[in-house]
């Protein structure tokens, strides 16, 4: 999956990233719970995701 993430809401430029792994369910909203876990206090915003 793509995403990209940020210090604050509106504070300046996002930083790209990858990921891939196992999640328990085909669901979106874990795929953001992990996301959020691997950076505090930054905001998420989920770019493309692939399921296998």
């Amino acid at each position: 999956m793509k995403y990209r993430y940020r210090k604050t809401v509106g504070s300046g430029g996002w930083t790209g990233s990858s990921w891939s792994g196992n999640v328990a369910a085909q669901s979106e909203q874990l795929v953001m719970q992990i996301l959020r876990k691997r950076h505090p206090g930054y905001e998420v915003e989920l770019i493309e995701i692939r399921w296998k």
